[in-house]
């Protein structure tokens, strides 16, 4: 029994090891080795993959500093930070996070526009 498991932790971890990951080292590596993973997954993870990457790239992005004149080539050593060394899974799953946090944003905000409204409401009865 403790041979099994053994063997099957083994296994996992050498599958988990042979996941493409993103090579961020530099701007040519990073675009390959995106367009290799993309390449390698099914249409559903692909488009998962795809949304996660557009959600990390854009998520914390200064844009007033973006549009300053070398805005864009400072912003880009931060990306390739981002993402090196992940694999398709830890992307998507970034931008899980990603997702639920603006959600949970949205929540917020939501709740405060409703007090507002009622505030609002309770000086116009008044």
């Amino acid at each position: 029994m403790n041979r099994t498991i053994l063997l099957l932790s083994a296994i996992a971890l050498l599958l988990t090891s042979c996941a493409k990951k993103i090579d961020g080292t530099t701007e040519e590596s990073l675009k390959a080795s995106i367009k290799e993973i993309n390449k390698s997954l099914d249409n559903e993870k692909r488009k998962k993959f795809e949304e996660s990457m557009m959600l990390i790239m854009v998520h914390g992005l200064d844009f007033e500093k973006l549009i300053e004149d070398g805005g864009a080539k400072e912003t880009f050593p931060d990306l390739k930070t981002k993402l090196d060394g992940k694999t398709a899974d830890e992307i998507i799953a970034e931008g899980d996070k990603i997702k639920a946090e603006i959600e949970q944003k949205k929540k917020e905000q939501a709740k405060g526009e409703i007090g507002e409204l009622y505030q609002k409401q309770e000086q116009a009865e008044k």
